[in-house]
């Protein structure tokens, strides 16, 4: 049971180190602390970022991973009113009926990783006999859902959410919240990600009045975790700016993306390269040595049927290489979406 503690006026934080527990989903410390709180009915908040039952299912015996026939993506495993299960995929909404038995080879024996906030719910009612309300989008999407959503609230010693309450709810406090999975952000290539990562942490722990905190992550010696448990607005942007200089991204330098989307892969690679080539070109005839352009695909390389590629072009004066660029190669009629300052790379 490894763990740092950062102790603010009228709140206590423990960043636990979840690399050497040997249980899982909760570790040690939160085990104890749980168990501790429910037996006094003290008012406990769990945040998951995971608002399903498991995130991906793959068969023990063949390796086969279910995946959405859509988009290219893993479906997760959801369950309804009835807590039957189904798989979900998270980009297009598209629902599947759930096997008995592997799709690929037949074999019976899978596997599901990844807790979501229903698998957590359901861990806690065999567990300790408590029913935990849970809060997210699909609860709270009409008026009516809302207000029996408040109501219980109220009442309830276990509410498990995502990020619905990270601001809390008026008149509402918690005696003790726990964060599952404090590091998913960070796992996301993205350049934003360590700010994401940081803003949703410090957020929660600024917001809420609850005296304890206990937050798991299996980095917790990054910085991003580091300074939102000391509470250091200053000294994250401080190392975020200076981590952005140092690699190359916006604020100090102008960035551009373009998507490209077709439904044959040849096409999309084809249209791709031929504008990457041309872009090149206008850059080796303008001496515009300090852009970079490069292609890379999406983290989804294919949504709604669609396979997706980037042209990513980063450096200073990009702008009007850009207007050279967008009127010369005619990049809209080619179906090309220009995302000029682009606030994520997914």
């Amino acid at each position: 049971m490894t763990y740092t503690r950062f102790q603010h006026p009228g709140k206590d934080i423990f960043l636990i180190d979840m690399r050497g527990e040997r249980t899982y989903p909760f570790s040690e410390l939160v085990s104890k602390w749980f168990e501790k709180y429910i037996k006094q009915w003290k008012k406990i908040a769990l945040l998951t970022t995971k608002k399903w039952f498991a995130t991906w299912t793959i068969c023990k015996d063949c390796g086969f991973v279910p995946r959405c026939k859509r988009c290219d993506i893993a479906v997760s495993i959801h369950k309804d009113d009835g807590w039957r299960s189904f798989w979900l995929c998270h980009i297009c909404k598209t629902q599947y009926d759930y096997p008995s038995q592997c799709q690929s080879c037949g074999w019976h024996d899978t596997q599901t990783y990844g807790v979501g906030s229903q698998q957590l719910a359901e861990q806690i009612q065999a567990t300790y006999g408590i029913h935990s309300v849970l809060v997210d989008s699909s609860y709270a999407n009409s008026p009516n859902k809302i207000r029996q959503l408040t109501e219980q609230l109220q009442t309830a010693q276990i509410v498990i959410w995502t990020s619905l309450l990270s601001t809390p709810p008026k008149d509402i406090s918690f005696d003790i919240v726990i964060v599952m999975h404090a590091d998913a952000s960070l796992h996301v290539p993205d350049f934003q990600s360590n700010w994401n990562c940081f803003n949703s942490l410090y957020t929660i722990i600024h917001k809420h009045t609850a005296p304890t905190y206990l937050v798991q992550s299996y980095v917790p010696e990054h910085k991003a975790l580091q300074y939102a448990c000391q509470q250091d607005l200053q000294g994250m942007q401080t190392y975020e700016l200076q981590r952005r200089k140092t690699n190359d991204y916006p604020p100090y330098t102008q960035m551009c993306v373009l998507l490209y989307k077709h439904e044959i892969e040849k096409r999309l690679y084809g249209s791709t390269n031929k504008l990457y080539q041309e872009l090149l070109f206008l850059q080796e005839q303008y001496e515009l040595k300090d852009v970079q352009i490069y292609t890379t695909p999406p983290l989804v390389y294919k949504v709604w049927w669609k396979y997706r590629y980037n042209i990513i072009l980063k450096g200073p004066w990009l702008r009007q290489f850009m207007d050279v660029a967008y009127s010369k190669l005619r990049m809209r009629s080619r179906g090309f979406k220009v995302d000029w300052e682009p606030q994520k790379l997914l």
